[in-house]
This record gives structure tokens, C-alpha cells and sequence, in this order.
């Protein structure tokens, strides 16, 4: 196991192939920043999503991440190299009180030529710490490695919420039933206090995406509960006072018969595999913590206190601005003066069949 940043890149990462001389460069140049005592760090590297079918592993997804974290806030791109980006890259934070998504794709419009809709990215507030975008499921394991320091050295009973996304007890976990699951984990001694190792467990029934209230008893053997997630640290590595995680996996189960496998009780499903290929203490480059918007950008606002429709926006609205969307603009006096001439001039309009009609009859003969 490595004991020091040098230690950790130079067996593992590909230091001398195709732009391999310039990364060691760049990376001796950071060494220094790992002798500082800083509690500020940020990592790179890459995570790939395998997805079982059939006990058969397919590599379904590539991404090349970068995380920054100070403190208790972080701040995460993902930039998807496999298959075919779908979008230019997404970035992910948490400022203290909400976390924050966003998924550009200028890019691909703009290569496309196919820009017909009035945004460029879509975007998500949420209430915070854990992330649980659906559409940025590879986020939680990222967070789990590097940022849930704070919010696990917190839990006393041994229940969090799941930063997975897939595979949960409710399937796809969801905005509209945030609930917690029995946890069992293990934090580093040195800083940051992030896990070892963590366990989820399924506690033997199946909950419902968006009603909390509903909450089905699965049926023998797994209504007993069962391991769900199981994340592991393989290799860390000494960065100044630090000591990070520089490889790692999460692997998820699912009852075998929701997947039509006959590999026994229960299913190896998802796959999580990262490897880390830079790490440093580092001052913080966003002192906001909040993804900057590329452009328009749809923005579905789920804080409690927001209650408003998707809107378009080309910054981050607090919670008073984002409810002001969903309102009917107060009406200028110009704008009331033109509405009534307008409506006065129907009115009249309206009248004027019917004054020709009284006229032409006061004018016909007596009979």
C-alpha cells in the first residue's frame, strides 16, 4: 500500500505513455502542495459503471471525475468519455445547505446544429448533504470516497440515507421519499473521516419511489433483510496531512428473482470501479460551491420551501427568487390602462350591431 502521493501514481498510473512525460511534470509540480496542512484537497481520476447482465460485465459507462472539498462542501464534474458523451459534462455541489446539478450540453447543440429549444443545460436543487440526482447515480459513490466525511461522523444510529441511486429497496431512489436504511461503516482515523468501508442494508421490504406511507413486505427468504451495497477502499495514499483513497469499489445486490438469473439467492447487479490518478491539497477555486450555469438552463427546483414548476434561468435563484417564477408578474399601470381602452373598445364594438338594429327599426313605417 502507498504511503506517499509519489508512491501512489508512479505503479499505477501510466506515467510514460502518450502524454505520459507531461502528466509526471505536472504532477511533480503538485507535490508540493501535498506537504502543505491543508484540509482542502481535490482528487482525479476515473470511474467506470459495470452493470451485470446475465452474469455476463458489461462496461456500460465511462467518466473522468475531478472533486474539490473543503470542509463539508464539494464540488464534482463528471465528464463522460464512454459511450458517446451525451452531454458535454456534469457538475454536481453541495454549498452547506443545498446540493446542486447540472448537466451541460452547448457543445453538442452547437455540433449538432440542432438548438430549437430555448437551454442549453438542465439542472436540479436539492436539499442536502447526501446527492441523489438519478440522472448523476455515479455521484454518491464519489461522494461516499471523498465528501461524506461530515455528514457520517454525525450519524449516531447507525442509519443514513443511501447515496446510492440504483438498487435500492424503492429500485431508483427518489426526490418525493427521502428515507433512511440500516448502515454499518467504518471511518479512516486520519483526516478526512471518510469510510473504509460501508455497508447498506435492504431491512426486508420494498418501499414505494414517491409515497412513504406505502411499504410492501418482500417475500421469504428476503423479507429477513439482506446486504444491498457494500463499498471497500483498496488502496489510499499520504498527501501532506491527508490521507485519501486513491482506488475503491461499490458493488450493489439485488433477490435474484428481479432479474431473472438463476446465479442463487441473491444478484451481484452494479459495479462501481474508481481509480484515482492525481490528488492535492489545494486552496478553494469556488468559494460559492455552486456549478456555474453554461447558459439558459432549465432548473427543477426541489427545495421544501421553492413549491415551483421547472423555470428558466441564466444564474442560481435563492428560494424567494425561484417563488417569484411561479407568480403572475404584478401588472404595470400602463399595462392596466391599455387593457382597459382595449377591453372598453370591445365593449363598443359589440354594442354596434345592435344600435344599427334599433336604429333600422325606429326607421322602418308604421304598419
Amino acid at each position: 500500500m502507498p504511503s506517499s502521493c509519489l508512491d501512489f501514481l508512479l505503479p499505477g498510473a501510466k506515467v510514460w505513455g502518450r502524454g505520459g512525460v507531461l502528466r509526471f511534470v505536472i504532477f511533480l509540480a503538485s507535490l508540493s502542495m501535498c506537504t502543505a496542512k491543508a484540509q482542502e484537497f481535490e482528487a482525479t481520476g476515473e470511474l467506470v459503471f459495470y452493470l451485470n447482465h446475465f452474469n455476463e460485465w458489461d462496461r456500460y459507462e465511462t467518466n473522468q471525475f475531478h472533486i474539490t472539498v473543503s470542509g463539508c462542501n464539494w464540488l464534482l464534474r463528471l465528464t463522460p468519455i464512454m459511450p458517446k458523451p451525451y452531454c458535454d459534462y456534469r457538475e454536481l455541489s453541495y454549498d452547506g445547505t443545498y446540493v446542486y446539478s447540472v448537466a451541460s450540453f452547448e457543445k453538442i447543440i452547437e455540433a449538432q446544429r440542432t438548438n430549437r429549444s430555448a437551454n442549453v443545460a438542465t439542472a436540479t436543487i436539492t436539499e442536502g448533504p447526501v446527492p441523489h440526482d438519478e440522472s448523476v447515480h455515479e455521484a454518491g459513490v464519489l461522494w461516499i470516497m471523498f465528501a461524506s466525511s461530515c455528514y457520517l461522523s454525525s450519524v449516531t444510529n447507525q442509519r443514513t440515507e443511501p447515496a446510492i441511486t440504483f438498487g435500492v429497496p424503492s429500485w431508483q431512489y427518489s426526490f418525493a421519499n427521502r428515507y433512511t436504511v440500516k448502515t454499518v461503516f467504518k471511518l479512516q482515523e486520519k483526516t478526512p473521516a471518510v469510510p473504509e468501508s460501508l455497508i447498506y442494508f435492504d431491512e426486508g421490504f420494498m418501499r414505494d419511489p414517491a409515497r412513504s406511507e406505502v411499504v410492501t413486505k418482500r417475500e421469504a427468504p428476503y423479507d429477513a433483510g439482506f446486504t444491498n451495497a457494500v463499498y471497500r477502499v483498496l488502496q489510499s495514499t499520504n498527501c501532506g496531512d491527508l490521507r485519501l483513497p486513491t482506488r475503491a469499489i461499490l458493488e450493489t445486490y439485488v433477490p435474484a428473482r428481479t432479474v431473472l438469473t438463476e446465479t442463487g439467492r441473491f444478484h451481484l447487479n452494479i459495479r462501481y470501479w474508481i481509480n484515482v490518478d492525481g490528488v492535492r491539497a489545494q486552496a478553494t477555486p469556488n468559494p460559492n460551491f455552486r456549478p456555474k450555469l453554461p447558459g439558459m438552463t432549465m432548473v427543477s427546483d426541489r427545495r421544501a420551501l421553492a413549491g415551483v414548476p421547472p423555470y428558466l434561468t441564466r444564474q442560481w435563484l435563492t428560494v424567494m427568487q425561484a417563488q417569484q417564477t411561479g407568480r403572475t408578474p404584478p401588472t404595470s399601470r400602463m399595462h392596466r390602462v391599455v387593457r382597459y381602452l382595449v377591453l372598453g373598445l370591445m365593449a363598443t364594438l359589440s354594442g354596434v350591431p345592435l344600435l344599427v338594429f334599433l336604429y333600422r327599426k325606429k326607421r322602418q313605417p308604421q304598419r
